[in-house]
């Protein structure tokens, strides 16, 4: 990865800009394993270009849907070929986790897409159970925690995330992730097309990715996760 130390005196020498930046969005994520890192664009879009990437033309995937970014998630998958099965719940206050897991039981998607603010922020038990079952039947567990990360601990192990769409830094045009071995080894898998989430990750790895503010962006962007 490129260095930046020279202009870097807030760490030990030989540690990066990009690497401080890492460390703070693996603890921001709860994250010993894997990866976090920002990468360019909205998160709205960094999400399509996640999914894109992950979803196969007609590999089934299950979306609770329960609000407009629930629904968006769904005409993304319908979009790039696969079978969204969504279980469409707008306007109910709470996700049924019962009904949750009857479903994946029942229907055995490769993917299942949840919005961690729809309904409103899910508890962490909830969201801890439902990362156990995606383990145990091998789906894959994408969130979508762009309007709570910052506010509520994302706590991506501990709840089985594969990979998870944070905040997005409109003024640096950022949007923070992070994703496992389980994801990388699905986007790994597809090597039938080049894959837009990829060309962002190899973006952020070759130091392309700064956003509108360039080098001084990396600096606005440490400085800001050290303070959250």
């Amino acid at each position: 990865m490129k260095r930046l130390n020279e202009e870097w005196t807030g760490k030990a020498a030989g540690e990066s800009l990009e690497d401080v930046i890492e460390g703070h969005l693996n603890r921001l994520f709860h994250r010993r394993s894997g990866w976090s890192h920002p990468v360019s664009g909205s998160d709205s879009e960094v999400m399509e270009a996640l999914l894109v990437s992950l979803i196969r033309p007609t590999e089934t995937v299950l979306v609770p849907v329960y609000g407009p970014r629930g629904r968006g998630f769904a005409a993304i998958c319908e979009a790039c070929g696969a079978d969204p099965m969504v279980l469409d719940r707008e306007g109910e206050p709470v996700i049924d986790l019962k009904e949750l897991e009857a479903e994946l039981r029942r229907r055995r998607p490769s993917v299942l897409i949840v919005s961690h603010s729809e309904p409103p922020a899910q508890g962490s038990a909830f969201m801890e159970a439902t990362g156990s079952i995606c383990q145990e039947l091998d789906v894959l567990l994408v969130a979508d925690c762009a309007e709570t990360f910052g506010d509520i601990p994302i706590l991506s192990e501990g709840w089985h995330l594969d990979a998870v769409v944070g905040a997005p830094l409109p003024s640096l045009s950022l949007t923070v992730v992070a994703y496992n071995e389980r994801a990388l080894a699905k986007l790994h898998n597809r090597r039938d097309s080049e894959l837009p989430f990829l060309r962002l990750r190899d973006q952020w790895r070759s130091g392309e990715s700064s956003g509108n503010a360039g080098r001084q962006g990396l600096l606005e962007l440490r400085k800001r996760l050290a303070e959250w």
